[in-house]
């Protein structure tokens, strides 16, 4: 009997995963984000392949990598991207929201250094609008 009700329940659980339709999060999203050293209106581009483009922020066009956030081995539907400008790293915190993705944390570390810090926003959390 126990058999039967774990073999019944993984495959209630495989259905229901497979027939989910994942977050699709490729393509190109827009906003502004304001520091504390002015406004930037930055441009987003997920690609397949895990590659990104940043374009408008510190008025430089950079490219990195994108995945989504892993947590305890499962992927979620927050995204992490990652550039590497010629002094520092930045790395964007994402989440999934209807209009596209909101920047929630958006962190920077020195070249030959191990700790990120948190760049601090103006304006908490704004919204990458998807086009």
């Amino acid at each position: 009997m126990k058999i039967l009700k774990s073999t019944i329940s993984f495959i209630f659980f495989w259905f229901v995963c497979s027939c989910s339709s994942p977050l699709v999060h490729e393509g190109t999203y827009k906003g502004e984000i304001v520091m504390e050293d002015g406004a930037s209106n930055i441009t987003l581009e997920l690609r397949k392949g895990g590659v990104a483009t940043l374009d408008g922020l510190y008025g430089k066009k950079i490219e990195g990598s994108w995945e989504n956030e892993r947590v305890g081995g499962v992927y979620e539907d927050d995204v992490w991207a990652t550039f590497n400008f010629p002094e520092y790293r930045v790395r964007l915190d994402l989440r999934s929201n209807e209009g596209g993705l909101i920047l929630v944390k958006m962190s920077a570390r020195l070249e030959g250094k191990t700790i990120l810090r948190t760049l601090h926003l103006k304006e908490e959390k704004p919204l990458l609008r998807k086009f």
